[in-house]
């Protein structure tokens, strides 16, 4: 992965850690060693708040991705990978994505949410949307 990638990326993740702050009051960082190690999610909680906001993300592998167009073949790929990294460290799969002059986008499996987990499929959802069921411990 060269530089302007990695930067592109390191934005990104800014920018959607961002947002999820202001819906949620809760801070996620940015998951420094992702390039190195396996399990290379991108977004983690911030240590440094309280241990009820870190409880209600610290299970999630949120991985987010910022392309200039989004496809449905782009997203299916991201979405695999998303669910390769999070099962090999045990955490529920998130992707974020957003496309230029598009709003965040948030993908979950239905098997995530308790009263949809005999879906197989995924929702796709606002940030805002994501955030309240996260608020309200509804992804698991």
């Amino acid at each position: 992965m060269g530089k302007l990638s990695r930067t592109k990326g390191a934005v990104a993740e800014r920018e959607f850690a961002g947002e999820f702050y202001a819906w949620t009051g809760i801070k996620l960082r940015r998951k420094l060693d992702q390039y190195q190690f396996a399990g290379g999610f991108d977004l983690e909680p911030e240590p440094n708040q309280p241990d009820e906001a870190i409880a209600l993300v610290h299970h999630l592998a949120i991985e987010c991705k910022r392309y200039q167009r989004v496809t449905d073949g782009l997203v299916a790929g991201w979405w695999s990978e998303t669910r390769e990294q999070a099962i090999k460290v045990g955490k529920v799969p998130v992707l974020a994505y957003r496309g230029d002059r598009m709003a965040w986008r948030v993908m979950v499996s239905a098997k995530a949410l308790p009263s949809t987990q005999h879906l197989t499929g995924n929702f796709v959802m606002t940030v805002e949307d994501f955030g309240s069921l996260v608020r309200e411990g509804m992804i698991q």
